[in-house]
Order: structure tokens, then C-alpha cells, then sequence
């Protein structure tokens, strides 16, 4: 089982008794139109310590169920953790490394602080849980989804398959 939490950057969603990722898909879906639910803000869940911020109430309860759901499904040496984070940089179609504008490396380094603060949770909880990252690598400015600070280049993809793929084979040769 493969595992990241890329699209937590996303706010929150509070529809009735349960949370939703606030993604441009679900948003786009028109699932909650013409229905009551709240927007609860990532960023200023982090900045001010809330329930729902890594290392809030809401959030531990939260982790701590998905932990003990993932263990009654998968040994945790079946689980990989991808620790992808958002990146400040791309490489244009002239193969030159840019900076993306100060204002979006800004939002991805609080994104990435969270992200962090997500993944050591993970780690400490799942002693036996098998990280996998690939840092040094730029987004691309001509990703078929498009630019964006997870849209990465393609030699990302291809050391995180490299890593994944020793996993799965040192597993299967036990």
C-alpha cells in the first residue's frame, strides 16, 4: 500500500459529521451544491494551533484511526510512505531551472511544513513503515497535467519507482 498526503494541502471540508479534502475535483464535482457545509482553512488551522492543525486533537484522533485502520488491512511492512512535498522551483521547456513566484514558494513551504509534521507522524506511529523520497528535482513546465509544485520532472517519477521497486523486491524474497 502506497501512501502520501499530497492533496491534504487542500482545505477541509465540514459537511455534516464527517471531513472532506477540499480538492478542486471535489469542489468541481457538484456533490455539495445546494448543501450546508463549512470551509475550514489548512493555513489558519496551522497558524493558530487549531483542533484540526498537525499535532491538534482532531487531527491525532484522525491519524491515529487511519494507523490502526491501515494495521488491521496491511502488516506494517507492506506500507510505503511517499514523502512528497511541494517543490519552488521548475524547469522550463528551454530545460532552465526557474524560481516560481515568491508569493506560491511561500504557501508551499507552510504546506510543507504540515506535510512534514504528517509524515513523521506516520513514521513514529508505524515503526516498520517504508519511506520512500526523492529530493532535488524541479516541477516541469511541461507535465502533462500541467505546472504546478507537485507536478515534478520526470526523472522524480523514476527514482521513486527505482525505490519502490527494491522495496516490493526485498519483500518478495522473504
Amino acid at each position: 500500500m502506497l501512501i502520501d498526503f499530497i492533496d491534504e494541502r487542500y482545505n477541509l471540508i465540514s459537511f455534516g459529521k464527517s471531513l472532506l479534502t477540499g480538492s478542486v475535483e471535489m469542489m468541481n464535482s457538484g456533490f455539495l451544491e445546494d448543501k450546508k457545509y463549512k470551509v475550514i482553512s489548512r493555513q489558519k488551522e496551522q497558524l493558530r494551533g487549531g483542533a484540526y492543525a498537525p499535532g491538534g486533537r482532531l487531527f491525532i484522533k484522525a491519524m491515529d484511526d487511519f494507523v490502526l485502520n491501515l494495521l488491521n488491512i496491511y502488516p506494517a511492512t507492506r506500507l510505503i510512505l511517499h514523502k512528497a512535498y511541494l517543490v519552488n522551483f521548475y524547469r522550463n521547456q528551454r530545460g532552465e531551472i526557474l524560481p516560481l513566484p515568491p508569493k506560491k514558494s511561500q504557501n508551499n513551504d507552510w504546506i510543507n511544513a504540515m506535510l512534514k509534521e504528517m509524515y513523521s507522524y506516520m513514521e513514529n506511529k508505524i515503526p516498520h513503515l517504508r519511506p520512500v523520497q526523492a529530493d532535488g528535482y524541479a516541477a516541469d513546465e511541461n507535465h502533462k497535467w500541467g505546472l504546478a509544485a507537485m507536478h515534478y520532472e520526470e526523472m522524480y517519477y523514476i527514482d521513486i519507482l527505482n525505490q519502490i521497486t527494491q522495496i516490493v523486491g526485498t519483500e518478495l524474497q522473504k
